[in-house]
């Protein structure tokens, strides 16, 4: 019976390099041995990379020529997320990787007071 793979939460991410490596280990047996469930960076280019970095690994080797042409700028990043093939890998990045300061909640009204200011 294979292993579960272990969940990874990656908090002060940067562009997700601790993910990166998580990500590309397998067990003896050749199974994933980490699953990485949320990266969290503030820095908003920091977390545009997380979000591209979790979008490219759904593909696990397949990566559609789509995410290059994005790369190369030929598409905008509009047009690469409305692509019908990538939909839900995208949903499934957007998931995984967040914009967020640790320790201010918008969900509190004291911090949705203060982040209006």
């Amino acid at each position: 019976m294979p292993l579960k793979p272990i969940p990874v939460v990656d908090l002060f991410a940067g562009p997700g390099g601790l993910s990166e490596g998580f990500s590309r280990l397998k067990d003896v047996s050749g199974n994933w041995a980490f699953d990485v469930r949320v990266s969290i960076e503030k820095d908003q280019n920091a977390s545009e990379t997380l979000k591209l970095r979790a979008f490219f690994r759904s593909f696990q080797g397949k990566v559609p020529d789509c995410y290059y042409d994005y790369l190369r700028g030929k598409i905008t990043k509009e047009e690469l997320v409305a692509n019908g093939l990538v939909k839900e890998e995208w949903r499934r990045a957007e998931h995984e990787a967040h914009r967020a300061t640790l320790g201010v909640s918008i969900h509190s009204p004291w911090e949705r007071g203060r982040l209006a200011r």
